[in-house]
């Protein structure tokens, strides 16, 4: 599997202590080691030490192998990036590094060496199948990439214990990763959980990991609709929230300024039920359906309910979606019986005012 390493200190040099400085090179020769046990194929830019990814080469190296070109290093092809990085190669004995140079910058300016920078980045970032990210300033590039990848619906492992760019990621998809790695969530806090990264990377690649809402916890619903059927939606809130019941919805539970799609997936994620208000408008939105593909994978792989309410006459177009059982519902009264009918069914005592 590629897996692109993002990451470095958490905060600008200046102002990172020496214990962060030990702990990155410490945890990032680790994890180097155990994605090259594992056979992983390891996508790195920069040869600097500040950053995480030299530390992550070094620890590969320390297997004593030549890795068979499982290190590629995407990297800004100035004299002086190439030198460093061709004399650490050369130091640690490895013959077999891939080499992906980008083009340098025209100028000297520093805005221009960031572009140029960033550009490696990129490119890594468009050839990986996993993100792992540990540090990084909130301020900088690694905030940048992960957002991108958020956005990308990259498979991502952020590891919170260093802090910056990578808490941040880790905050955003929390739910996602408790899905897939149950309470092994828990351990990404602590530094050792670099040493079993290549289980880690298995476990959220894998569709039927681990994982789900506690059975102890009440249940969430995800209301999902077109917003034509803005009115609908309002309906169903309110006969969920009467019964005390939780409710994600986009539009009342998700700030202006945030990463939207991140959230509705971390929301469906976090969710239940998913509560679908079929119509013609969602039937031709490509926001919806994202929205229903996601929760249609989480349904198949039974850790999601799917009520679809079709509230007006258009047929369900999702090839996953025709067979599955859905309820007309075209006025308030039969949006109201069905979910009274179904909550009673679901929740106990769920149908009756509290």
């Amino acid at each position: 599997m590629k897996i692109f390493v993002i990451g470095g200190l958490p905060s600008d040099r200046l102002e990172s202590s020496s214990e962060d400085q030990k702990t990155l090179v410490r945890t990032c020769h680790a994890l180097g080691k155990d994605l090259a046990r594992a056979g992983h194929e390891i996508l790195l830019c920069s040869p600097f030490e500040d950053s995480a990814d030299i530390h992550v080469l070094r620890g590969a190296a320390e297997l004593g192998c030549d890795l068979d070109n499982k290190v590629r290093f995407f990297f800004m092809d100035s004299p002086l990036v190439r030198e460093r990085l061709n004399a650490e190669v050369s130091s640690l004995g490895l013959q077999s590094v891939v080499r992906v140079p980008s083009p340098p910058p025209q100028t000297e300016d520093r805005q221009a060496q960031r572009y140029a920078w960033l550009l490696c980045q990129l490119n890594a970032m468009e050839s990986c199948q996993v993100v792992i990210a540990l540090g990084g300033n909130p301020s900088g590039a690694a905030n940048m990439l992960l957002l991108l990848a958020d956005g990308k619906q990259k498979t991502m492992l952020p590891l919170p214990f260093l802090g910056g760019a990578a808490k941040l990621a880790f905050d955003r998809r929390r739910y996602e990763l408790r899905d897939r790695l149950g309470e092994t969530i828990e351990e990404l806090h602590g530094e050792a959980c670099v040493a079993k990264a290549s289980d880690l990377v298995e476990a959220i690649t894998t569709p039927s990991g681990a994982g789900g809402v506690s059975e102890t916890d009440s249940p969430l619903f995800f209301i999902s609709y077109a917003r034509d059927r803005q009115g609908e939606a309002d309906f169903v809130e309110t006969l969920l929230r009467r019964r005390n019941q939780r409710v994600f919805r986009d539009e009342s539970d998700f700030g202006a300024g945030h990463s939207i799609p991140t959230l509705i997936r971390e929301a469906i994620f976090e969710a239940d039920v998913f509560v679908v208000l079929w119509s013609s408008a969602y039937a031709c939105s490509p926001w919806c359906f994202d929205e229903m593909e996601l929760a249609l994978d989480r349904h198949e792989e039974g850790k999601l309910k799917l009520w679809i309410l079709r509230v007006d006459d258009t047929r369900i177009v999702p090839k996953r979606a025709r067979d599955l059982l859905f309820y007309d519902s075209s006025s308030r009264a039969e949006v109201e019986g069905r979910m009274l009918q179904l909550l009673a069914q679901y929740v106990p005592g769920g149908g009756l005012l509290k």
